[in-house]
């Protein structure tokens, strides 16, 4: 009986990889006016995974901790924003070059800046007031440079607000308006999986 059943090909494609990824990131904070802090850099570092459903066509999710944020050089000060992200995105090869677009969500662990306690800059953001999620879409490309080591450039692009801040008003006080501002961010990564990538 079991010999009369084939399997289709589709279904032995299939592979699955996980591994980790390594990589540095270009980071800036910018609001819908274009106003917008200095590019930072920064860092992450975390999981990687690929879920082959052909040889051709597949999907990868990373979960890892990343650091974005900003610098202010007329107010001077250097806004570190620790993030745990979680991403999911269609990917297409092609030999070794690979091409992906889909989404991300993040959740706010710690943000910093370099304000000395006590002290108040006027203009500049309050690190307690960061809201905790942030969501965006994120694409890029890749290339397998070794058999198990793929090296990847992307893009990610926020579409929450990640700070909220108040306009003022003609009597100088807060309004009810505010200002969003939005990450930005470009990455080089190295991902390092556990077993072989089939380029075949």
């Amino acid at each position: 009986m079991m010999d009369i059943i084939s399997v289709p090909s589709f279904f032995e494609e299939k592979e699955g990889l996980i591994g980790w990824e390594v990589g540095a990131n270009r980071s800036v904070l910018k609001n819908y006016w274009k106003n917008k802090f200095e590019v930072s850099y920064k860092f992450k570092a975390g999981l990687s995974t690929i879920y082959f459903f052909t040889k051709k066509w597949g999907i990868q999710g990373d979960l890892v901790y990343e650091e974005k944020g900003g610098y202010s050089d007329g107010l001077e000060v250097n806004y570190k924003l620790h993030y745990l992200n979680l991403s999911a995105c269609p990917r297409f090869r092609i030999k070794k070059l690979y091409g992906f677009s889909g989404f991300y969500i993040g959740y706010l662990l710690k943000a910093k800046d370099d304000i000395p306690q006590n002290t108040i800059v006027p203009g500049a953001l309050e690190a307690k007031k960061f809201n905790k999620i942030d969501f965006g879409w994120k694409s890029g490309v890749g290339v397998n440079v070794f058999k198990t080591i793929d090296l990847e450039f992307g893009f990610d692009s926020g579409l929450a607000s990640v700070y909220d801040y108040p306009l003022t008003g003609a009597s100088g006080h807060p309004s009810s308006e505010t200002i969003w501002y939005r990450t930005k961010t470009m990455y080089l990564s190295l991902k390092f999986y556990l077993k072989s990538i089939q380029l075949n």
